[in-house]
């Protein structure tokens, strides 16, 4: 079991912690950054958890059709999202 799950809502059990995180705020709030600047902003996400595959995907083909340029620094990495692209060069992925 992570640490990150030790201070994480205690009133939940292991499985219900599990089943919480697993959810993909990353896109919330990207989508929250869409709304509320114009087009061609930078979007910066900051997050503890690292960002998965299916966000990251979806990360990158978002950026392309909104052309904005999308930064997601998690505890692992710092990823920038431009046109399509990520600059990881699919490293992480």
């Amino acid at each position: 079991m992570s640490r990150t799950l030790d201070f994480f809502l205690n009133a939940l059990d292991e499985e219900q912690k599990q089943q919480f995180l697993c959810h993909h705020n990353e896109k919330l709030v990207i989508a929250y950054g869409i709304i509320n600047t114009p087009s061609g902003a930078t979007i910066t996400v900051i997050k503890n958890l690292p960002m998965r595959g299916d966000c990251h995907s979806l990360t990158k083909f978002t950026s392309k059709i909104v052309e904005h340029h999308i930064i997601v620094r998690d505890g692992n990495c710092c990823l920038h999202f431009i046109n399509g692209k990520c600059y990881c060069g699919g490293y992480y992925w």
